[in-house]
């Protein structure tokens, strides 16, 4: 791992700092991220209380104030976390 303060790697032009990162992977496992794109969005409005209520039953997930975007079914978030990367035989 570098021991470069991070001003000093700030300062750096990118065709050094993606040398440097070159070299901190070298060995390190594939990993390539699907980001997760759903095939359609909707927008549902709600006229109650009552109503949004009864979507999050329905939906099995529980609709705040502050969360404008659910997955249905459910997407599990952690997913990554749980992943174990191991040498190839």
């Amino acid at each position: 791992m570098s021991h470069m303060s991070q001003d000093k790697q700030k300062e750096l032009p990118i065709d050094q700092e993606l040398d440097l990162f070159q070299k901190e992977w070298v060995g390190m496992p594939e990993f390539i991220m699907t980001p997760e794109v759903p095939i359609r969005t909707i927008k549902i409005s709600f006229k109650t209380k009552a109503d949004i209520d009864a979507f999050s039953k329905l939906i099995g997930q529980n609709v705040g104030e502050n969360i404008e975007n659910y997955w249905f079914p459910k997407l599990n978030r952690n997913a990554f976390s749980e992943k174990v990367y191991e040498d190839e035989p």
